[in-house]
């Protein structure tokens, strides 16, 4: 099998391509220059953000992260950009906090990639609002604590009558 062979794509149209891309995507995505000045915001960033295009660029990341871990951001962006790599996990998914335009925290997700150009340094992150995915997990510990320490018996079938759980209660009773 031959390779594919396919034409360059004229770089105003390459420019347009990916502007509709970030701007489609679900996620926040961010970006920054070396002083981390915001420098792309798209519009997934501004829901997640509540803050307009406008409003971020040209701001400092700062304006994003909880004042409590700014030391912390500046460290681990400074470190990743020495590291040599391109791509980054920032800290365990859902461990860290990022800050609404009304002042209001919220976890989230982070992925990280550097990329130098021109000279400079850029960080992009994609960041992930996983604040839905906290409450079903809070409601979901709530649930299980709740049938763990009845004292009733609680069993869990499937649909073909087959036992996959019970709780202690259960243990007691037979």
């Amino acid at each position: 099998m031959s390779p594919v062979k396919t034409k360059s794509i004229p770089a105003p149209l390459l420019k347009s391509l990916m502007s509709a891309v970030v701007d489609s995507a679900m996620d926040a995505i961010i970006s920054v220059d070396e002083n981390q000045t915001v420098i792309l915001f798209n519009a997934a960033a501004e829901q997640m953000f509540q803050c307009s295009r406008g409003e971020a660029l040209g701001q400092k990341l700062d304006r994003f992260i909880p004042e409590r871990h700014l030391t912390n951001l500046r460290l681990h962006v400074e470190d990743f950009g020495n590291s040599g790599k391109t791509t980054r996990a920032m800290g365990r998914p859902g461990t860290l906090s990022a800050l609404r335009a009304d002042g209001v925290e919220f976890p989230v997700e982070i992925s990280v990639s550097t990329v130098q150009a021109g000279g400079k340094q850029f960080f992009t992150a994609i960041l992930r609002d996983v604040t839905e995915r906290f409450r079903a997990e809070e409601l979901h510990s709530r649930l299980a604590a709740i049938v763990e320490s009845s004292n009733d018996a609680i069993i869990g079938k499937n649909l073909d009558g087959m036992v996959t759980s019970w709780n202690h209660g259960a243990e007691m009773i037979f």
